[in-house]
């Protein structure tokens, strides 16, 4: 298990499989949790394996929380990263300030 704040994160740099996913988001805009298969940070542009949307929050102090648990353990070849973007195709890099605090990231992997 890997438990981040940051906006993307290599969570494991060689072939591994994910179990779950949780994310607690603080923002107002919809975003999306993706997952890469690759073995480090993924860079703007990156296409994702999967991209899940998280609702943005009505209120302060209210989080929303994305809670992902596939029927079936998702497996990555080259690595395991994930992002937060504001695109649903492929992975936009946003400045730190301001994504960094809005959310919380846990991923259960092997």
């Amino acid at each position: 298990q890997v438990s981040s704040r940051s906006s993307k994160d290599t969570v494991k740099a060689a072939n591994g499989t994910v179990f779950s996913v949780t994310v607690s988001s603080t923002a107002t805009n919809i975003r999306y949790f993706q997952l890469h298969d690759q073995s480090t940070n993924p860079q703007s542009a990156s296409t994702p394996e999967l991209s899940i949307p998280v609702s943005g929050t009505t209120a302060s102090n209210a989080p929303t929380l994305l809670e992902f648990k596939p029927a079936v353990p998702v497996k990555f070849d080259n690595g395991i990263a994930f992002a937060i973007s504001n695109a649903f195709g492929t992975f936009t890099s946003q400045s730190a300030q301001g994504y960094v605090n809005n959310y919380f990231v846990t991923v259960c992997y092997e």
